[in-house]
């Protein structure tokens, strides 16, 4: 079949990284696969990297919800030549959600790929207009979201939940799992730590041994957070900016213990498990999808308060006295199983048979 997946970036983060793994699935169930996105970026690159046929098109009329650009909800919808010679359509995240009327009155096939949790009320009038009235499949990327469509009137039989899968067969015992250095990696957009971390680790009062390493660009239209964390971390030379890498495994390098502080709850979190692959254990909110990462991996939590940087900062106070990882008990079964690329083929396949029979 032909498939089109909607796509409202092109970046090196999350839900683009997970899209890879959807992509490589839907390609060996047989289809062929056409990618839509907003502008220019890595993808077409990362594609190539490991060697998937999908081909990718730029359309810069594509209406894209962010926070950052609310005048996408004026465009029209754009790209429907494309939509009309696919025989299913995947919408890829919320933020594409504006295509569904379009797909709705055209009587295309599709399901929408939810990456997002209840983070804004916005967020759950999205769902309860765009989601919650119709009947075509969902998919998910954590038990978390499951729970929150549920909870606002989603009918549980039209969701499929597909953690991604990652290529990695074996977890390679290298890493002296020390406290010496700490790393953030992620968009640098204000949400996930970077800045709470930096200050909070340059108020701790360490020894000149420890560093904090800080990966992730921000999106076009959000360096504001960057120059603001880049103005605060020059006052402190153990704080070291490395920008954006082109996989976890580059930055990993760096530090001994992933941090993951964002400002509002994960659907899921890719990182940890990243993490995990190269024998990095994380610390953080284990809240939201996260939650369901640290079980996994055994990371350590931390509480969630209304002030981040004392939270980051008990965390810190309480390592001086932890500099034992031995104890460390990843799930290593489940997440070779569950992280597989046969369950995401196994879910994809579910998806595609509900569209079948619909």
């Amino acid at each position: 079949m032909k498939i089109l997946v909607l796509h409202g970036s092109n970046d090196r983060y999350g839900a683009s990284q997970v899209l890879l793994t959807e992509i490589e699935a839907l390609e060996k169930l047989g289809n062929k696969v056409n990618l839509m996105v907003p502008f220019d970026g890595p993808l077409e690159k990362m594609l190539k990297a490991r060697k998937l046929d999908a081909r990718v098109t730029i359309n810069n009329h594509m209406p894209v919800i962010r926070r950052s650009k609310p005048f996408s909800l004026l465009k029209v919808t754009y790209g429907k030549s494309q939509i009309e010679a696919a025989d299913i359509v995947i919408v890829w995240t919320l933020a594409l959600s504006l295509y569904i009327p379009t797909l709705l009155f055209r009587r295309k096939k599709f399901y929408v790929s939810i990456h997002e949790l209840a983070q804004s009320r916005f967020l759950k009038l999205l769902v309860n207009v765009q989601i919650a009235p119709f009947r075509f499949p969902i998919q998910v990327n954590s038990d978390a979201v499951q729970t929150w469509l549920i909870n606002n009137g989603i009918d549980d039989k039209r969701i499929t939940k597909c953690y991604p899968s990652f290529r990695q067969e074996k977890l390679t015992m290298k890493n002296s799992l020390s406290l010496d250095s700490f790393g953030v990696v992620g968009r640098v957009n204000g949400k996930k730590g970077h800045l709470e971390v930096a200050k909070a680790f340059s108020q701790q009062v360490f020894s000149r041994t420890k560093s904090l390493h800080l990966f992730g660009a921000p999106f076009p239209g959000q360096e504001t957070h960057l120059n603001q964390l880049l103005e605060f971390i020059s006052n402190d030379n153990r704080i070291h900016y490395h920008g954006e890498v082109e996989n976890f495994q580059e930055a990993s390098k760096h530090f001994s213990l992933l941090l993951s502080f964002p400002a509002y709850m994960e659907s899921l979190g890719l990182t940890p498990i990243e993490a995990y692959f190269q024998n990095i254990r994380v610390a953080g909110y284990a809240d939201g999808g996260s939650n369901e990462i640290f079980r996994l991996v055994d990371g350590i939590g931390v509480h969630r308060t209304s002030n981040p940087i004392q939270d980051i900062q008990r965390f810190f106070s309480n390592t001086l006295c932890f500099e034992d990882h031995s104890k460390w008990k990843p799930m290593h079964f489940e997440i070779a199983r569950d992280f597989s690329q046969d369950q995401r083929i196994r879910g994809i396949d579910e998806l595609l048979n509900k569209l079948v029979v619909s």
